[in-house]
């Protein structure tokens, strides 16, 4: 049971990686180029309620990811489904 928690806890750093690196790679491209700020050329403050939702899905993978009070074998579906949401959150 130790060998098999070990390998999920591997695992699941992994998709933390994943996942983290991905949204954050997205928001600092929002923030820095400002594509969420209404302008003449490009109006795209109508998304912005998505990537506030998307950024707290995000949030929420964090915490649920460094929640120590249980196993990461009890974390690994729970995780995977957050991940899984972002993942198709991200896409639209």
């Amino acid at each position: 049971m130790n060998i098999a928690n070990n390998n999920i806890t591997a695992f699941n750093s992994d998709v933390q990686s994943f996942i983290s690196n991905l949204i954050d790679s997205l928001k600092n491209k929002n923030q820095s180029l400002k594509i969420l700020e209404k302008s003449n050329l490009l109006n795209l403050s109508d998304r912005n309620t998505k990537y506030q939702d998307l950024y707290k899905l995000n949030n929420d993978y964090q915490n649920l990811s460094q929640n120590t009070s249980t196993s990461s074998l009890e974390r690994v579906t729970t995780l995977i489904s957050k991940s899984i949401e972002i993942i198709k959150s991200e896409k639209v």
